[in-house]
């Protein structure tokens, strides 16, 4: 008997050089948030315990499917940014902080994200 040919010739595209940082960067928010939350009466900028425990578990979801090249993951990081960028952007002037490098990581990011050639890992087109 001759051995089943694969569903897809198609050769396996590896996960991009970036998209393995912005996961290793999500894993690592991920850890940060969840120490914040073992911190006894921990109120991060006056967001509850369990509000920033879901923040960390969303990071680390979207970092596991970005590894593991899921479409929704590449849709999820997408708007993780842009939700994030938006609170930074909003943040710069209530409380007149610098939010100049945050705002610039989470353009890259987007920027990145938008590739053509990281599109067609996670699209396929």
């Amino acid at each position: 008997m001759q051995p089943t040919p694969p569903i897809s010739s198609a050769p396996k595209q590896p996960v991009p050089r970036g998209i393995i940082l912005i996961a290793v960067l999500l894993y690592l928010g991920a850890a940060v948030l969840i120490a914040t939350t073992a911190l006894p009466n921990s109120y991060l900028l006056g967001i509850p315990r369990l509000i920033i425990a879901l923040g960390a578990v969303a990071s680390g979801v979207l970092a596991t499917g970005l590894f593991r090249k899921r479409r929704w993951a590449w849709f999820g990081a997408l708007a993780f940014a842009l939700v994030n960028g938006y609170y930074l952007y909003l943040r710069l002037f209530q409380n007149g902080q610098n939010q100049i490098i945050g705002l610039t990581l989470l353009a890259l990011m987007i920027g990145y994200l938008l590739l053509p050639h990281v599109r067609k890992v996670y699209l396929g087109t």
